[in-house]
């Protein structure tokens, strides 16, 4: 399932896994260049929280922080979660 333009969630037989896969051209190696990672939960909650971790940038003001979570929240709500039906959040 797609979080976003970057990130989604699968799940296998023993874990949800967040996979972050971003494709960009790389100025300095004048080619388009692949950036992506993997990590695996327990529970989508544990998926969840790691992509929250991942987004949301502490570095900004308090309302703009506010907004990103909102805006991240509210993706959320729109993800149809029945696929993974079977497991905890």
């Amino acid at each position: 399932m797609q979080l976003d333009k970057y990130y989604s969630i699968d799940k296998d037989s023993y874990n949800f896994i967040l996979r972050y896969k971003r494709e960009y051209y790389d100025e300095d190696k004048g080619k388009t260049v692949t950036s992506s990672s993997e990590s695996f939960h327990n529970t989508l909650r544990q998926a969840v929280e790691r992509y929250y971790n991942d987004v949301v940038d502490v570095d900004q003001s308090v309302e703009e922080l506010v907004a990103q979570i909102s805006s991240i929240e509210s993706q959320i709500k729109g993800i149809n979660f029945k696929e993974l039906r079977n497991e905890e959040i």
